[in-house]
This record gives structure tokens, C-alpha cells and sequence, in this order.
């Protein structure tokens, strides 16, 4: 009997040792979780910032001199430039000769105006003698006969008409006026530039406006920007 109640309470101090450990065992675990470091990978987010140093903006000097004593270093360089195109030329028409006049002697020396718009696919020659468009396949043109470079006509009220039928009828949403210019044309202002031995290589544009004379439509000359001075110039060219 006493064999019995010994093995009784041996029983349960084992069990309640093992209770005890096995609390202890919980305790120590949660202390363990809560000090120990995540060993979760943390994805770092880089963030790039392209600095751009703002360059000072050239100063524009105004050089007074003419073409006629402008020293000028580089002409030699205008042999490369023979062959090539010419700096872009900004000249006012509506000043002295008015849209009308303009496009009709830019037309008789072979320039031609067209509408483009919704892709080069769009493209109508204006007809200024019957005010219509005329659908124009642009591989019928010989482009090698006219400059690479169109111009863009803007803001002209002249133009509004062909504008509109451009919408209303072929239904072009953002319809241009373009003019495309003969190179014979471009090859008569070269010749000119050439005699007064601008530096065409640095020149970045022209400036000057159209006016009529006795001899016909004039182009004149009287601004040239070269590396990025503006010089007065003084430039004459009939280009009837």
C-alpha cells in the first residue's frame, strides 16, 4: 500500500516538474521572439536624381557693322556648304507686299502651296486661281526638284479658307499650310549669300521681310545670326 502512494506522489511531482518546465520553456521563447532581430529581407528603394546644371544662356550682342566690313575668318568653310541647304531664312511679307501678292509671284517662280494633315497621305495642293484643294499624290512629286526643308505658314487669314474646307470637306482635324520651294530658288539666295562671304557654316538663321520694286519681288536681308551674335546685314535679293 505504501508502495502505491509512493508511486502516486512520485507521479505527480514528475507531472508537475514538467508543467513547470514546459511554462518556462513558453516564457523564455516569447522573450526570444520579441529581442530577436525580423530576418525578413527588406527591399532598399533607390532613388536617382539626374542633376542638370543650367547653362548661361549666350548674351545676344548686336554687331552694327554691314556685310560690307565684317571681318569674317572662315569663308572657306562655305565650299562645304555649297552643295548643302541653306540656314533657315524668316522674311515678312505682310508688311510691305501682303499675302496675295506674295503667293502669286512665289508661285509663278515654282514654289507651291499645300494643305497637310492626318499623315503625309493628306496632302492637297491649294489652288489659289479657283480657291480649291486638289488631292495631290505625294509620290508624283520630284522632290529633288524642291528643297527638303517646307515651310510652315501660320496665322495667315488668307489662308483660313483652305483651312476650312480642309476640315469640312476632307475631314483633316489639324490641317497645315505648308510651301515647298524649288531648290533653283534656294541655289539664287546661295549665290547672293556667297558674294557677301557670310560664314554660312556658323549662321543659325536669317531675318529680313519681302518688299516690291520696280524689277519685281525682293528679298531682303537685314539680320544674320553667326555663332550666335546677331549682325546687322544688308542683303538684296530679286528673286523674280
Amino acid at each position: 500500500m505504501k508502495i502505491q502512494q509512493y508511486v502516486k506522489l512520485s507521479g505527480t511531482v514528475l507531472a508537475a516538474c514538467l508543467l513547470i518546465l514546459i511554462i518556462y520553456l513558453e516564457r523564455n521563447k516569447k522573450i526570444q521572439q520579441k529581442e530577436a532581430p525580423s530576418k525578413k529581407n527588406i527591399k532598399e528603394t533607390k532613388v536617382y536624381v539626374n542633376i542638370i546644371k543650367e547653362k548661361k544662356p549666350k548674351t545676344r550682342k548686336t554687331n552694327p557693322a554691314t556685310t560690307n566690313n565684317v571681318k569674317l575668318s572662315d569663308t572657306n568653310n562655305n565650299k562645304e556648304i555649297i552643295k548643302g541647304e541653306l540656314p533657315p531664312i524668316s522674311a515678312n511679307y505682310r508688311k510691305y507686299v501682303g499675302f496675295n501678292r506674295y503667293s502669286e509671284k512665289m508661285t509663278q517662280i515654282g514654289c507651291r502651296f499645300f494643305v497637310i494633315g492626318n499623315g503625309i497621305k493628306n496632302l492637297y495642293e491649294i489652288d489659289f486661281n479657283n480657291k480649291a484643294l486638289n488631292k495631290t499624290i505625294i509620290n508624283t512629286l520630284k522632290t529633288e526638284d524642291y528643297s527638303p526643308k517646307s515651310r510652315m505658314i501660320t496665322g495667315e487669314p488668307a489662308l483660313n479658307i483652305y483651312i476650312n474646307a480642309a476640315k469640312e470637306k476632307y475631314n483633316i482635324d489639324n490641317p497645315e499650310i505648308i510651301l515647298l520651294v524649288p531648290k533653283k530658288l534656294e541655289r539664287i539666295i546661295l549665290k547672293k549669300l556667297l558674294k557677301y562671304n557670310l560664314p554660312l557654316k556658323k549662321t543659325s538663321s536669317l531675318k529680313g521681310y519681302y518688299k516690291l520694286t520696280s524689277t519685281g519681288m525682293v528679298l531682303k536681308l537685314n539680320k544674320a545670326i553667326i555663332g550666335g551674335i546677331i549682325n546687322n546685314i544688308d542683303i538684296e535679293i530679286n528673286i523674280d
